[in-house]
C-alpha cells in the first residue's frame, strides 16, 4: 500500500516526521490506493501510474461515474489485457476523516497518445458505479402493489443489489403516501425507479412531491428534496481569501481543518431564464384529466405564489415577489393533459353491501405532476458553482450556508450579497484528486428560496432606488 501526500517533503517523511492524520495543507489528501482486480485472477495497484482523478455525484443522476487519468511507461491495456471486465477499487480521504473505499467498473478506455519522448503515453479509464452494469442488464417485467416506497425498495434489491450483506451497497428510502397498483413492462430498474419517482408523494412532509433517485458516496437514495431541505446545515462556505498561511495554526505546523475546508477559492453566480421557466411550468400551469371510463374531465391549475409553503423550503422566502407577480397567474404558461381509468385495478369491491371501486384513482395525477416538475425546477432557479478544498465527508444531498460578500460594501466587502448568500443544496460535486496537487471540489449549490423577502415597489430616495416590501431573514 502507498500513501501518496501531494507537496510533502520525502526526508521528512522517511525520517518519521510527518503524521498521516494530519491535515499539512491546502487540498491535502491522503490516495491509499487505486488498484484493478479481474475475476480471472488479476490484482495490480496503479497508483505509480495514477496522473489524477475524477470522481462526480449528482443528485439527479443513478449511479457514480469518474475518470483516471493514467501516465503509463509500462502499457498496461497490453499488458494487463484490459477489457471492460475488471473493477476498479479507490480508497482515499482528507487527513484526520475516515476513509472512502469505493468499487467501480471499468467502462471505457479512451484514445491513447504516446508521449514525445516514444517511450510513454496517455489515456483515460472511465469507470461507473458497478450497480449502473446491472441495471443495464436486467429489465423490470412484474406487477406492484403497496405504496411507491416499497415497491422502489424491492426493485433495487432484486434488481440493482442482490447483496444482503453487511457490506452491501444500501438505498435509503423515504416512506410514501398512499397505495398503488402499477404494472413494470420490461423497464430498466432505473427507468421504473425514475418513473415511481415523478409520482411520489412524502408521508412525512406532505404534500411535497418532489422525489429524487441518486447515489452517493454513502450509497443510494429515494427520498424528497423536503426532507433534505429539513436537514441541518452541516457547513458554512465562506468567500473570503484564506491562504495556506492564514489557516495554519500559529502553535504548530496544524492547519486550522474547517477554515481550509469552507474556504471558496473560486464562485461562479449562474442567472435565470425566465421565459424557459415559465414554459417549464415553473410558475403556473393547467393539468387536463379526462376520465376514459366515465367520459368526464377535470381541470387543475397551479400557481406558485399560492402552492408556496415558507416550513417546506430552503431559505423561507419565495422567489417571485408577492404583490407585483406576473408570472404565477398565468395558467396557460404549460398545459399537461393526461387520462385517466377509474376501476382499471380490481373493479369493484362489495363490502356489507356497499359497492365501492378498488383504487378509484391509482394514478392521483393531481397530486403528483404539476407540483413535482415545479418544485425540481424552483430547486434550480437559484444556483451558484464554487471551487473549494477537498472534503471527503461533503455528499451531494448535504445542505450548506454560504456567505458571499457584497462586492459594493467597500472596501472591507463587509457587507453580504442578500441575493447570493444563504442556504443552498449540494447538487453536484466533481472530486478532482491528483498525487501533487491534492484534493480539490467543484461543487454545484441551488437554492428554491430567499433568505429576505423581495420588494414589491421600488421608490427614489437621494439619487438611488430603493426596494420597500421586502424583509431580510437570517
Amino acid at each position: 500500500m502507498v500513501d501518496t501526500n501531494f507537496g510533502q517533503n520525502t526526508d521528512d517523511f522517511l525520517n518519521g516526521g510527518f503524521d498521516l492524520e494530519m491535515y499539512n495543507r491546502h487540498h491535502d489528501v491522503r490516495i491509499d490506493d487505486v488498484r484493478i482486480i479481474s475475476f480471472s485472477g488479476l490484482d495490480v495497484s496503479i497508483i505509480d501510474h495514477l496522473d489524477f482523478f475524477e470522481l462526480h455525484e449528482d443528485i439527479f443522476e443513478c449511479s457514480l461515474s469518474g475518470r483516471i487519468s493514467s501516465l503509463d511507461v509500462s502499457n498496461l491495456p497490453t499488458n494487463l489485457c484490459l477489457t471492460g471486465h475488471e473493477l476498479l477499487v479507490i480508497t482515499f480521504g482528507t487527513p484526520g476523516l475516515p476513509r472512502i473505499t469505493q468499487v467501480f467498473t471499468i467502462d471505457k478506455i479512451s484514445d491513447k497518445v504516446q508521449l514525445d519522448d516514444k517511450k510513454s503515453q496517455m489515456y483515460d479509464l472511465h469507470f461507473v458505479s458497478s450497480s449502473f452494469i446491472n441495471n443495464i442488464f436486467r429489465g423490470v417485467s412484474k406487477s406492484y402493489s403497496g405504496t411507491i416506497s416499497s415497491t422502489v425498495k424491492s426493485i433495487f434489491q432484486t434488481y440493482i443489489n442482490q447483496d444482503i450483506s453487511s457490506n452491501a451497497i444500501k438505498i435509503n428510502v423515504e416512506q410514501t403516501m398512499g397505495d398503488y397498483k402499477v404494472v413494470i413492462p420490461g423497464w430498466k430498474p432505473n427507468v421504473a425507479i425514475n418513473w415511481l419517482r415523478r409520482k411520489a408523494v412524502s408521508l412525512g412532509h406532505y404534500p411535497s412531491s418532489n422525489y429524487v433517485y441518486y447515489q452517493d458516496l454513502d450509497g443510494f437514495n429515494f427520498v424528497s428534496l423536503a426532507s433534505l431541505y429539513n436537514n441541518p446545515v452541516v457547513a458554512t462556505y465562506s468567500s473570503l481569501p484564506v491562504r495556506s498561511s492564514e489557516a495554519r495554526e500559529e502553535d504548530g505546523p496544524e492547519m486550522d481543518l474547517q477554515k481550509s475546508l469552507t474556504n471558496i477559492e473560486r464562485i461562479l453566480v449562474k442567472g435565470f431564464d425566465q421565459s424557459t421557466e415559465s414554459l417549464n411550468g415553473t410558475w403556473s400551469s393547467t393539468l387536463l384529466i379526462h376520465d376514459i371510463t366515465t367520459k368526464s374531465y377535470e381541470n387543475f391549475l397551479y400557481s406558485y405564489n399560492k402552492n408556496f409553503q415558507p416550513t417546506k423550503t430552503l431559505n423561507g422566502y419565495p422567489l417571485l415577489p408577492q404583490l407585483t407577480d406576473h408570472f404565477s397567474v398565468q395558467p396557460d404558461a404549460r398545459n399537461y393533459m393526461t387520462p385517466k381509468h377509474t376501476g382499471i385495478h380490481g373493479g369493484v369491491s362489495d363490502v356489507d353491501g356497499l359497492k365501492t371501486i378498488d383504487y378509484p384513482d391509482n394514478e392521483a395525477t393531481w397530486n403528483h405532476l404539476q407540483q413535482h416538475d415545479a418544485e425540481l425546477n424552483h430547486l434550480q432557479f437559484n444556483s451558484i458553482e464554487i471551487v473549494v478544498a477537498g472534503d471527503s465527508n461533503r455528499r451531494v444531498g448535504d445542505k450548506v450556508a454560504v456567505q458571499a460578500p457584497d462586492v459594493t460594501g467597500g472596501e472591507d466587502n463587509s457587507g453580504l450579497d442578500t441575493m447570493v448568500s444563504g442556504i443552498y443544496l449540494i447538487t453536484k460535486i466533481k472530486h478532482t484528486i491528483t498525487p501533487n496537487s491534492g484534493h480539490q471540489m467543484h461543487m454545484k449549490l441551488c437554492k428554491d428560496s430567499y433568505g429576505w423577502g423581495l420588494p414589491n415597489e421600488f421608490v427614489h430616495e437621494g439619487g438611488e432606488e430603493k426596494g420597500i416590501g421586502g424583509v431580510y431573514h437570517a
